[in-house]
């Protein structure tokens, strides 16, 4: 299991991806329309970044009871991981 600062990393994209379903919910008032467009924007700024970092991916995609679930907007980084895997599991490197 990979561990980065006490975050355990494969469900960083899990958390990510399902605080993201956050965008189909339709506000009915001002401030509920305001928090979601902060949550969502802090969101991107902090953790925007987690399906361009292999290690994130790669955990993910190695943990047995995610694989690809958490993958369905990010379908190149989910391949990339797959990629990056092989060449590290591959006899030639």
């Amino acid at each position: 299991m990979v561990v980065l600062q006490g975050v355990i990393v494969h469900r960083v994209i899990k958390f990510v991806t399902n605080f993201q379903t956050l965008e189909e919910f339709i506000a009915t008032s001002g401030p509920a329309f305001n928090l979601k467009e902060a949550l969502l924007q802090q969101l991107k700024k902090r953790l925007g970044y987690v399906y361009k970092d292999k290690t994130y991916t790669m955990a993910t995609i190695l943990d047995p009871r995610f694989r690809k679930m958490y993958f369905d907007k990010e379908k190149i980084a989910a391949a990339n991981a797959v990629t990056e895997i092989g060449k590290l599991i591959s006899p030639t490197g």
